[in-house]
């Protein structure tokens, strides 16, 4: 073969078997990985929801270390006359209406757990609880016109008050129990349910933009990952107790936007 045959034969590039055998392999690469995509964002997205809440819950404790009082101005998870949860709903036309996630609230999604209630303040031990400690203020949903309602939608500032509704840990729902059992393991009942001990409330607020430690201890609120902060509030959410009894209230947990504890979030991480 002469020199000149040689170089047309290197130039000539892939034949159509070798193309077709190339394309046969990278769309069985592209099958075996496309899959797993999704799988390794979620786990992505379990792994920085379990150190973002472990990490509020350090900045919370530490802005009450430093100032003897926890931060203010929580957002109330509650709409705008402050008396019930702020639930996403259908309109006519079946377009999904912003609010909690469904979880918290169970809809609009039928089946969904009832994560969260609503309570009333029902003396001056649960009030003095926790306005000693500094909690003093909720922001109820603010009115839909507000410029900034695309992302942060608690902006009405309501003191809390004997006689005022907060939002609380579900006890009669399942996946509220199993928030109660991670916070007081060894609290039941006669028949072995885990119960919140006599005296006590779970109170439920999430950490908006203007909570009092924004700037302070923490100069930006993170976001709960995967959420279209648009129709579904994307913030975390701490639980506070407050005793009867007017003793301080103080933090139990940091859960994620659907209600999910550190430990659920740690599990689906490490979930093959």
């Amino acid at each position: 073969m002469s020199n000149k045959e040689r170089g047309l034969r290197r130039r000539r590039g892939f034949t159509l078997l070798e193309l077709v055998i190339v394309v046969g392999v990278l769309v069985i690469l592209t099958g075996l990985v496309l899959p797993n995509l999704d799988v390794f964002k979620q786990k992505a997205n379990k792994g920085v929801s379990a150190a973002n809440m472990a990490d509020l819950s350090r900045v919370i404790q530490q802005f009450y270390a430093q100032n003897c009082v926890y931060p203010d101005r929580w957002d109330s998870l509650m709409n705008s006359t402050g008396t019930a949860l702020w639930a996403a709903t259908y309109d006519a036309n079946h377009n999904l209406q912003p609010g909690l996630d469904s979880e918290l609230t169970g809809g609009p999604i039928p089946g969904s757990p009832t994560k969260l209630t609503t309570t009333t303040i029902s003396s001056d031990g649960y009030l003095r609880s926790l306005t000693r400690m500094g909690i003093t203020t909720v922001l109820d949903q603010g009115d839909k016109s507000s410029s900034d309602f695309a992302t942060d939608r608690f902006v009405t500032p309501r003191a809390l008050a004997n006689g005022g509704t907060v939002a609380t840990v579900n006890p009669a729902d399942d996946d509220g129990k199993a928030i109660i059992a991670h916070l007081y393991p060894q609290s039941t009942d006669g028949s072995g349910n885990p119960v919140v001990p006599a005296g006590k409330m779970l109170v439920v607020v999430g950490i908006g933009p203007t909570n009092t430690m924004m700037g302070k201890a923490v100069q930006e609120v993170p976001s709960y990952p995967n959420r279209d902060v648009t129709v579904e509030y994307g913030r975390f959410l701490a639980v506070f107790e407050a005793s009867d009894g007017g003793s301080p209230a103080c933090l139990k947990t940091v859960l994620g936007a659907d209600g999910d504890t550190i430990g659920s979030e740690t599990a689906e991480y490490y979930q093959k």
